[in-house]
């Protein structure tokens, strides 16, 4: 039995790939698995990565990793731009500019919460970026600062590694409990998800032709020269490769070091959302079949996840019970609970937003694709991703900028 020992515990390409989807099948089992009627759908993956991590089952390389897991989250917002393209730009025209306000608030007062943070305790300001970073579920904020932080203490290694064992420490719970506050805004405003639906009806309907929508609805690409459910697959690859040279542009903010970009997910995004609005160009037909895109989608935002908790399930146990752990957590855990509490009562109570759009003003205020994923399962709708894809930009870019004028203003 050496072999299976070796298939499961020594590193190959092999092993990678076995650990990879033994992490998937588990975590879609668990969260297929309801308790009081809630179920964390496809976060469940998340959870099953960190036991398989704690146990340091399967030994693929870090490079390895991290190009999964990127590669996931590109797969999973281009097929999002896609499938909403039709119907975001109507919807931003609807009520854009006052979703953007309120993801612009969201995001200063999590900046906010990590000022306080930091003035309240002896943290070390690269430990509060990552904690920041991680709390929002922000990679690209985290790779802002620490590139802030490089130029403010270059060759201190001790400094340089703490955001990201901060970030690793705070982002699972960072997804955890922006999924637990769209739940508990469900409970608490006794949420009626098929009334909630209804204002994007119309929508739908305006934005997406009959003849469109029909298409969509069909095999009709089978007429275009496919088998029925069958996408082409130069178009996809073409998309993300325009999505990643429109991601990777440099745009510089007066005062800040390091130009910004949108990065891997937000230009990806950007170009699919467009293209699904265009439809066509030339021979090139951007449209994806339901099913096919979907289940692109799923697969994509399982192997981000599954990478998720086994990179962090490692030294997760070990760093929240010594050293600073709970602390980085409970810190993390105010960043991730507080602002969003105070946009999603505002936005109910004051400004009547249905509910669908206010997850999907969460998600994407968070930067976060898995708590969008948990969103769109549970409301049985894309609602969320349209708004999710309305605001996502706007917070992205105030993500990034928020996390270096952190490292500028309150290094020490």
């Amino acid at each position: 039995m050496a072999w299976l020992s070796a298939l499961f515990l020594q590193g190959s390409t092999v092993n990678t790939i076995i650990i990879l989807a033994a992490v998937i099948a588990v975590g879609a089992a668990f969260g297929r698995l309801k308790v009081a009627g809630i179920s964390f759908g496809v976060g469940g993956v998340m959870f099953a990565g960190l036991l398989f991590g704690h146990f340091h089952l399967g030994t693929a390389s870090g490079e390895v990793l991290h190009f999964v897991r990127e590669f996931g989250l590109i797969l999973f917002v281009y097929t999002i731009g896609i499938e909403i393209g039709p119907v975001f730009f109507a919807s931003f025209r609807r009520h854009g500019l006052r979703l953007n306000l309120l993801a612009i608030a969201l995001v200063l007062l999590g900046f906010a919460c990590a000022v306080g943070i930091w003035l309240a305790t002896d943290l070390h300001i690269a430990a509060i970026a990552g904690i920041m970073s991680g709390a929002v579920t922000n990679t690209p904020g985290l790779a802002a600062a620490q590139q802030a932080l490089g130029e403010l203490f270059p060759g201190q290694a001790a400094i340089l590694e703490l955001p990201a064992l901060a970030y690793a420490i705070t982002y699972p719970f960072g997804i955890l409990g922006i999924i637990l506050s769209m739940i508990l805004a469900r409970r608490l405003f006794r949420i009626n998800l098929a009334h909630e639906q209804k204002p994007f009806e119309p929508l739908t309907q305006e934005a997406v032709p009959p003849p469109i929508a029909k298409c969509l609805a069909t095999d009709a690409s089978a007429t275009r020269g496919n088998p029925p459910g069958h996408a082409g697959i130069a178009p996809i690859f073409l998309g993300i490769v325009l999505g990643l040279v429109v991601g990777s542009i440099p745009i510089p903010i007066p005062g800040v070091p390091t130009p910004l970009r949108l990065g891997l997910a937000g230009g990806p995004l950007l170009v699919a959302l467009v293209l699904g609005r265009l439809r066509r160009i030339g021979p090139l037909n951007w449209e994806m079949h339901p099913g096919t895109n979907r289940t692109i989608r799923e697969i994509g935002i399982a192997l981000f996840l599954a990478v998720v908790g086994l990179t962090a399930g490692g030294r997760f146990v070990e760093t929240i019970t010594t050293g600073d752990g709970w602390l980085w957590m409970a810190a993390g855990a105010l960043i991730t609970l507080v602002p969003p509490a105070i946009v999603i009562t505002v936005a109910r109570l004051c400004l009547k937003e249905d509910y669908l759009s206010i997850c999907g003003l969460t998600a994407g205020s968070m930067t976060d694709p898995p708590a969008l994923a948990f969103a769109i399962q549970a409301g049985g709708s894309n609602a969320p991703a349209l708004v999710f894809a309305t605001v996502y930009a706007t917070a992205m870019f105030l993500r990034i900028l928020c996390a270096q004028l952190l490292v500028v203003l309150c290094a020490r």
